[in-house]
């Protein structure tokens, strides 16, 4: 991605009438970027990804799809699991307590990220429900979880989630 990122950049400050234009860089590219640092066990990979998120309309001039929106909300549901992993099983009820503030925290985030994504006026798809779904049950934060799944069930077309998102549902 940086030796891409530089190449885009060094084109648009190319002072030739070709590079005037915005760089082209095709949108599945950025998206399979964003995935795979979502995916990535990188120790920084949520920051990477928010990066990368960013550069879409500065750089590539191109407005985030729902694939992109979806990265963000993977990563940030990934950045729980590490954090989860990170701080132990200690039986201490401050870390307890500790820990669960920062899983309301990543799943306000992720709710954050749905609704920007609504603003912008990319509609959440089956995976962006799914990813939102499997985080609130693993992040233990179940008052969230009746009410938005009353909402996605009452909805014209509910988003038929995947077989590992309703086993967690029980």
């Amino acid at each position: 991605y940086t030796a891409l990122l530089e190449q885009v950049r060094a084109g648009s400050t190319d002072s030739s009438p070709e590079a005037q234009a915005s760089p082209k860089v095709p949108r599945i590219v950025l998206d399979a970027i964003l995935l795979a640092l979502a995916r990535s066990n990188s120790p920084d990979a949520e920051a990477r990804v928010f990066g990368v998120f960013a550069e879409y309309p500065q750089t590539f001039a191109l407005s985030p799809d729902v694939h992109a929106y979806n990265a963000l909300l993977e990563a940030t549901s990934r950045g729980l699991a590490a954090t989860s992993r990170n701080t132990g099983s200690d039986s201490d009820s401050n870390s307890y307590s500790s820990r669960n503030e920062e899983r309301a925290e990543k799943v306000k985030n992720m709710l954050q990220i749905l609704q920007a994504m609504e603003n912008a006026g990319v509609a959440p798809d089956d995976t962006s429900y799914a990813i939102l779904l499997d985080t609130i049950v693993r992040a233990r934060q179940q008052q969230l979880l009746y009410p938005l799944l009353g909402s996605l069930l009452s909805s014209a077309t509910p988003p038929s989630l995947p077989p590992r998102v309703l086993r967690r549902l029980g």
